[in-house]
């Protein structure tokens, strides 16, 4: 014959009890989890404004080299025109 077993309220409030503290242990593994990506995501977020730093820092550089260039391409320009009429003057030399 199958016996009727009773639960008392505390048994059931035991369970119930053992239940919310797996629960609490899981919540504490899933804190646990997040500070970890939380601290990987403060190294990518310092790691990503150095490299946006380093890049300004070459963006800047690039444009002196333009400004630069920009000086630059008049006188070779002149240059060059000094330089043909020299050949040409050297050819009716020879």
């Amino acid at each position: 014959m199958a016996e009727n077993k009773e639960t008392t309220i505390d048994e059931l409030a035991i369970m119930i009890k053992k239940g919310f503290d797996g629960i609490d242990e899981r919540f504490n593994e899933v804190d646990k989890r997040l500070d970890r990506v939380d601290t990987r995501m403060v190294r990518l977020e310092t790691k990503t404004e150095n490299v946006e730093k380093q890049i300004d820092k070459l963006q800047r550089g690039q444009v002196r080299i333009e400004d630069r260039l920009d000086e630059i391409i008049p006188q070779v320009k002149e240059h060059e025109k000094r330089i043909t009429i020299l050949e040409k003057k050297v050819a009716l030399a020879r």
